[in-house]
């Protein structure tokens, strides 16, 4: 999955990875040796806590 979003970022991209080490050779391959990618950041999930798009507010 990939998001064109506002802020500091330009886009989020969710990857998912067997490993860290699978996730190196994918950064490796498509991001630090993509001339197109000025930077990129990491961001690890360590649990998921909602598992769908649902907000619910109180009136």
């Amino acid at each position: 999955m990939n998001y064109y979003v506002t802020g500091m970022y330009d886009f989020v991209l969710i990857v998912e990875t067997k490993s860290m080490q699978a996730y190196e050779a994918f950064s490796k391959h498509y991001l630090m040796n993509n001339p197109s990618v000025k930077q990129f950041y990491t961001h690890v999930i360590m649990d998921s806590v909602k598992l769908n798009f649902t907000v619910r507010f109180d009136e």
